[in-house]
């Protein structure tokens, strides 16, 4: 992959055909030269707007089928052309800086170096998976689990947010059991009744 440019907190990045890129991927803009890189997160894919493209297309459409002859390409043009086609344009999020290993920063005012920066995708259970001194489990991603540090949930004010139906409340009774398992005090305004059960296991007991 290859950047492309930048315009506000988005970085479009150029990727080809056989690189493989999907929507909420996290990749790593790696500049050698700064020791440090910037976190993006893909938004959309779309197609690269290649100049002549839909010329090309356009004429393949039309002469498909009804020209008869031998194709003679000792450059190799075509299959160069056919690339171009295919080339993608992911639109990316910019979430941070790493420095070191995995250390994430919210700072966005710098530019990695076009020609020298190293595109790479970037395991985020890199940032939530250590887990620290007091390991929380809170979920699966890829099949391996989500752990976080239940320490940093202390001392200050925590608020989960999302799209509905997206697992706010789930989330916030796994930290529930998950925090008084681990003899934190918990108090719950439970308006509309849904911790009632909480305390019974998958049978019914206590």
């Amino acid at each position: 992959m290859r950047i492309y440019r930048k315009e506000g907190d988005q970085v479009q990045l150029i990727a080809f055909p056989d690189e493989h890129v999907q929507r909420g991927d996290y990749l790593l803009i790696e500049d050698p030269g700064l020791a440090k890189g910037l976190l993006v997160q893909v938004i959309d894919l779309q197609y690269a707007n290649v100049p002549g493209i839909l010329e090309d297309i356009l004429r393949d459409v039309m002469t498909d089928g009804e020209l008869s002859g031998e194709d003679m390409d000792p450059l190799n043009i075509s299959s160069e052309v056919d690339a171009l086609k295919d080339t993608r344009l992911a639109v990316c999020k910019i979430r941070g800086t790493i420095t070191g290993e995995k250390d994430l920063s919210p700072t966005t005012s710098w530019l990695p170096s076009r020609t020298a920066s190293r595109i790479r995708a970037y395991p985020i259970n890199r940032l939530i998976m250590n887990g620290g001194k007091m390991p929380l489990k809170v979920g699966h991603n890829d099949g391996d689990p989500v752990q976080i540090d239940a320490s940093g949930l202390d001392g200050g004010l925590n608020i989960i947010t999302g799209r509905k139906g997206t697992g706010k409340s789930h989330l916030a009774k796994l930290l529930l059991l998950s925090m008084s398992g681990l003899g934190a005090p918990c108090i719950v305004l439970d308006v509309n009744g849904e911790y009632v059960n909480l305390h019974k296991s998958k049978d019914g007991r206590l």
